[in-house]
């Protein structure tokens, strides 16, 4: 056999045996990849060395996943109550929560949204008797209105003065007749205004002990 062609075997020979060494080298590998790792605290690092992501156990027993920007303020964090309720939580660049939503300890879900000021502005939840309401509040915190849906299935709306008083109130009654209530300021009946399952109004004013002073009809 000429010269040029041991060369070109010994070539395919050396190529044939790292091809078969690297395939090794990586099957070993593999096979020493632990399945599990186990850990208190997992942080995530951008290629600034940054963190961006906490994963880690809080000190009454419950996990929590945080995520941050890239200035250093947590964005978001799940988490879990001691007692195994789940909890989301939303923040602006400022750190400041915004959103949020958990479960109750009857385990009906609540969302909550506050402003920047970190007051709570809206809510929406499911009641202990699991019926849904709404809650708008003012920027103290105070609730001025609220949607709901009572166990009868009958939609009413409340509205608050800045004392949390219920001045003015429309619902459905379970006959499907529209009813609207209007009150003083010590919440006392004054105004009744509403329709009839035919369709006809009637109307009713009440003196400051709720006694009716005038209707139509």
């Amino acid at each position: 056999m000429s010269r040029p062609k041991w060369a070109m075997v010994i070539m395919a020979v050396c190529l044939v045996v790292t091809i078969a060494a690297a395939a090794y080298a990586a099957g070993k590998a593999k096979a020493s990849v632990p399945k599990v790792v186990r850990a208190q605290r997992f942080e995530l690092v951008d290629a600034r060395g940054k963190q961006r992501a906490i994963l880690n156990m809080f000190p009454d027993g419950s996990p929590g996943l945080a995520l941050i920007d890239a200035k250093g303020e947590p964005r978001m964090m799940l988490s879990m109550f001691p007692d195994g309720r789940s909890f989301l939580a939303l923040s602006d660049e400022k750190g400041k929560g915004r959103a949020k939503v958990w479960l109750t300890k009857n385990g009906n879900p609540m969302l909550t949204f506050s402003d920047e000021k970190g007051e709570t502005r809206a809510s929406l939840c499911l009641n202990p008797d699991s019926t849904p309401s709404l809650t708008l509040s003012d920027e103290k915190g105070k609730p001025r209105a609220t949607l709901a849906v009572s166990r009868d299935d009958t939609p009413h709306l409340a509205l608050f003065d800045g004392k949390v008083q219920v001045r003015a109130g429309l619902m459905l009654l379970a006959d499907g007749s529209p009813n609207l209530a209007l009150r003083d300021m010590k919440g006392n009946l004054r105004v009744v205004l509403m329709l009839d399952t035919d369709g006809r109004p009637a109307l009713r004013l009440n003196d400051e002990q709720e006694q009716s002073i005038a209707a139509l009809p």
